[in-house]
């Protein structure tokens, strides 16, 4: 795709999932990435070998809880570049499990990391873009910030804000020359929800309940920078993320009995586990 070719892209959560993938991607297309990831480990070995590959990449380790810290790396890189082109504000974690049983520092974990680092990153780049009179913001939301999410319900609550922030300032930002789109996701093989936090569930229950199949991550990448090439503002992707949406917009009941239907049977499946062990 040659729209991205030489030009400045920050990627955050870049040392796995979506983050690494779109990295990677958006190398061979001749983008210069800074990839940013509080895994800096990882994220070396990330970026090593898009340079072996010939692409243009350099690593950067950031924690996204720490808001002033995303704030002054987006600063410093705009000005080693000289201009700020893309953003894809990707970090983030996952919880899963009953809500009665998080703490309100779980709350405040995820909402740090999933809203608050997104938040920051928007407006820093935001401020930069709009001076600049272009640049794009990809904002990583859900398909559970597009319909209500049980089991996993701050981190739907963090999604919605995300998809939120950024359908209200695509409005704003159009006669500035900035772009913004919320990438809404259905379920994708990533290392997501296996290195999530969970609430008397594990991952292996999560993936009982998932009603779809999991889509792969190289055509989930493949899609997202289709739709960014397009200046989308909304990417919801695959067909089940799409169903999913139709429905809460117009049977909304139906939705609601399908996802009260995972619920009992979850908490029956758990019943049962509890008696015979």
């Amino acid at each position: 795709m040659e729209i991205f070719r030489n030009q400045v892209v920050i990627v955050t959560g870049a040392a796995s999932g979506f983050g690494r993938r779109i990295s990677e991607k958006l190398a061979t297309y001749g983008a210069k990435i800074i990839a940013a990831d509080i895994n800096f480990e990882q994220l070396q070995t990330v970026v090593a070998q898009i340079q072996k590959n010939g692409g243009q990449a350099e690593a950067q380790f950031l924690d996204v809880r720490d808001r002033d810290s995303i704030d002054s790396f987006i600063r410093q890189t705009t000005q080693k570049y000289g201009r700020l082109d893309y953003i894809f504000n990707n970090a983030g974690i996952a919880m899963g499990g009953e809500t009665y049983a998080m703490t309100i520092a779980d709350w405040q974990k995820i909402i740090d990391i999933n809203l608050w680092s997104v938040i920051q990153g928007t407006v820093t780049a935001y401020e930069i873009m709009r001076a600049q009179g272009s640049g794009h913001i990809i904002n990583t939301a859900s398909m559970l910030g597009l319909i209500p999410g049980p089991l996993s319900t701050a981190y739907s609550v963090t999604k919605h804000g995300v998809y939120g922030l950024s359908r209200a300032l695509r409005s704003e930002g159009k006669d500035w020359g900035v772009k913004v789109t919320a990438i809404c996701p259905g379920f994708v093989k990533t290392n997501l929800l296996n290195t999530s936090q969970m609430f008397e569930m594990t991952y292996e229950d999560m993936m009982k309940i998932l009603p779809y199949k999991v889509m792969d991550l190289d055509k989930a990448v493949d899609v997202i920078l289709k739709g960014v090439k397009n200046n989308r503002d909304l990417i919801v992707f695959p067909f089940h993320a799409r169903f999913s949406w139709w429905l809460s917009r117009y049977f909304r009941g139906l939705l609601n009995w399908g996802n009260e239907t995972i619920i009992s049977r979850y908490r029956q499946t758990k019943k049962t586990q509890s008696k015979v062990g």
